[in-house]
């Protein structure tokens, strides 16, 4: 009996002695706090945690997110655009994979939000990008204006190129494609 108690006080003694010792934080702190927020910063302040811009980007700086939504079975008719869009003080080419075109009445309804063709394999536009926008209405005549997101500036620029709706109408081409300048 004697023997058991000595037995069962040396395994209580040595599993005292044999704690794991506790995880380290981020910081390398044995049970310390802090934590990786999102943008991959260490520390134990969740007021300073990064957050999501509008984009959806970490740490992100867009504050200027559009919410524009193209709605094709809204409308009865189309009208098919190809068009360059151009800064209309400098006349240089506005393009990039993150840009939006997109096209509304005078009511400020979408009616279309191009696609991008990129790049272009041959002709002036080579190697470039230009937009492929279906446009859409119920009837002929409506007024159409354009606006262009910039996503490297994250502004919404308003462009004086306006299209009178024309129902199945084909304006511009790869070859030669519609200009719609913008105010940048």
């Amino acid at each position: 009996m004697k023997l058991l108690y000595t037995l069962i006080i040396l395994l209580l003694v040595l599993s005292s002695c044999s704690t794991q010792p506790e995880a380290k934080d981020c910081s390398g702190v044995e049970g310390g706090s802090s934590y990786l927020d999102e943008c991959e910063v260490c520390d134990a302040d969740s007021t300073n945690d990064c957050i999501q811009d509008c984009t959806g980007v970490w740490g992100g700086l867009a504050d200027n997110c559009l919410g524009w939504v193209d709605c094709p079975s809204c409308y009865e008719n189309t009208s098919s655009m190809t068009a360059i869009v151009l800064d209309a003080l400098s006349g240089v080419q506005m393009y990039d994979q993150n840009d939006i075109l997109a096209a509304f009445d005078i009511d400020g309804n979408i009616r279309g939000i191009a696609l991008h063709l990129y790049p272009i394999p041959f002709g002036l536009y080579a190697s470039s990008g230009l937009y492929e926008i279906q446009i859409r209405g119920d009837a002929a005549g409506d007024a159409i204006s354009f606006k262009y997101y910039d996503a490297s500036k994250d502004e919404v620029l308003d462009s004086g190129t306006g299209y009178t709706f024309v129902i199945d109408d084909i304006i511009g081409d790869v070859v030669t494609p519609h200009e719609i300048s913008v105010n940048n």
